[in-house]
């Protein structure tokens, strides 16, 4: 995939995959496979008694699959709002995607949104810690309250307002967060993920210390946590001013 372009990579696996789909369901409707080739693969699977996640991973289509799950409600606290969200909550994992298989199932995404439901990999969560309830729950889901509520904003922006809610309601975690956040951002905007890190440490620098880049967490540390939670929690507020509401919102 590194010796061609994301599109021409897309084009010839999706090929590839079409034709096995068609051996393996005898079908003999190409053109309907390629044109909806994500729901034609994970229908088929379903027949079959599997879940699946086909989407992307970064930049590269990802492809997940498990064999058990179940459905609990959560109400979550996103700006002055309390939404009732549905998680589905994955047990049995088959594949955890490219990011899996390249790391030996060290590395893979723990959960992901979806247009209306939550996504959650079980075994990674202690369903009563901050990295559950903040880092997983809140994050995510300010990605789908912005993406019923909001349209026109990149994706760096979307990691930036989801970390921003993090930091807006998190508590014994707040230094860690900042660690993380310091250790991988880069003014990048191609690196969706670096470049959000590296908007949210200059935005909460310039607020809190009145320059433009503090990296030595030691000085975060001295900061109160409520200091911290209240300032993202208005620059998140001051960014949603900026955006483009949809015509259906929450």
């Amino acid at each position: 995939m590194k010796k061609t372009t994301i599109n021409r990579a897309d084009k010839k696996y999706r090929i590839l995959l079409t034709n096995l789909l068609i051996s393996s369901t005898n079908s003999s409707n190409r053109n309907a496979i390629q044109s909806d080739f994500k729901n034609s693969m994970s229908k088929f699977l379903k027949e079959k008694g599997y879940f699946t996640r086909i989407d992307r991973t970064g930049n590269i289509m990802d492809f997940m699959i498990w064999t058990s799950q179940t459905i609990k409600m959560y109400k979550v606290k996103i700006q002055d709002s309390v939404l009732e969200v549905p998680v589905v909550l994955i047990d049995s994992v088959l594949s955890y995607g490219w990011e899996g298989f390249a790391t030996f199932d060290h590395f893979y995404p723990g959960g992901w949104s979806a247009p209306d439901t939550l996504y959650c990999v079980t075994k990674d969560y202690d369903f009563n810690s901050e990295k559950f309830l903040v880092s997983y729950l809140t994050h995510e889901t300010q990605h789908l309250y912005d993406s019923k509520t909001y349209s026109g904003y990149p994706r760096w922006m979307a990691e930036y307002r989801a970390k921003l809610a993090e930091l807006s309601v998190s508590d014994s975690t707040t230094y860690n967060l900042l660690g993380a956040f310091i250790k991988g951002n880069k003014d990048d905007r191609k690196l969706t993920h670096p470049y959000a890190e590296y908007m949210l440490v200059k935005g909460l620098s310039k607020d809190i210390f009145n320059t433009n880049f503090v990296t030595e967490i030691n000085k975060w540390k001295n900061v109160p946590i409520a200091k911290i939670n209240g300032t993202a929690k208005r620059l998140l507020k001051e960014n949603s001013r900026t955006l483009k509401f949809k015509t259906h919102s929450l």
